[in-house]
């Protein structure tokens, strides 16, 4: 339940608080583009972002957006603590066999090992 709580926190922080601000950084810095383009005309780093963002494919073939990443690497987390909780519970202790051995002494025996003979 700690594994669970600590990644929702984590996605929620970095859902609603950090994508944001680069979603904002992002939009602020097209503005400043667009209003220096005339005299800066390299100056394109929002919309190289948000471009190239746009154009990652998972395994060469879905087309995503950074949210849609996001939420796919997060569901994978989650997906990794299901399975490691399922595991935990599924599994079996295994319990240690008690050996016993047979301990045979001679009615005759002496201390030092020595037999008597009769």
């Amino acid at each position: 339940m700690a594994a669970l709580f600590a990644w929702f926190a984590f996605f929620l922080m970095d859902y609603y608080w950090y994508h944001v601000f680069l979603r904002g950084a992002v939009k602020h810095a097209g503005k400043i583009e667009k209003a220096f383009k005339d005299r800066i005309p390299s100056i394109d780093l929002g919309s190289t972002i948000s471009s190239e963002s746009q154009a990652v494919k998972i395994f060469g073939l879905v087309p995503t957006n950074s949210e849609m990443r996001l939420k796919m690497f997060y569901w994978l987390g989650f997906g990794m603590i299901g399975v490691v909780f399922l595991t935990l519970l599924l599994a079996t202790q295994n319990k240690p066999t008690t050996i016993t051995t047979a301990t045979t002494t001679s009615q005759n025996a002496q201390p030092g090992g020595k037999t008597e003979g009769k």
